[in-house]
C-alpha cells in the first residue's frame, strides 16, 4: 500500500523493506533470566551523557550488603566509555 501511495507523488523507483527480525541473529547464548539471581541492566550507547558509571558505582555499593548478593548487573552496548566502564567493573 505504501509503494502504491508513493507512486502518486514521484516516478522514482521504490524499494520495499519487509518488517521483521532475523531471530537467529539475536539468539540468546547465555540465559539472562534466573530464579537464583535478579538482573539489573541497561541496553544503551556507552557514552558519558548517560551516566552508566553512576549505575556501576551504585550497584557496587548495593552488592556490598550481604543480603543483596543475588544481584547481577548486565550492561549491553558499545561506545566511547566501554573501556572505562570495564575498568570500573573490575
Amino acid at each position: 500500500d505504501m509503494a502504491e501511495e508513493l507512486k502518486k507523488y514521484t516516478s522514482k523507483e521504490s524499494v520495499i523493506t519487509p518488517f521483521g527480525v532475523n531471530v537467529e541473529s539475536f539468539s540468546q547464548r547465555v540465559p539472562v533470566l534466573s530464579r537464583d539471581r535478579v538482573t539489573i541492566g541497561v541496553v544503551k550507547g556507552l557514552e558519558k551523557v548517560y551516566g552508566i558509571n553512576f549505575l556501576v558505582e551504585g550497584f557496587a555499593q548495593l552488592v556490598s550488603f550481604e543480603e543483596y548478593d543475588n544481584l547481577r548487573l548486565l550492561i549491553v552496548g558499545e561506545g566511547s566509555e566501554k573501556e572505562a566502564l570495564m575498568r570500573q567493573c573490575t
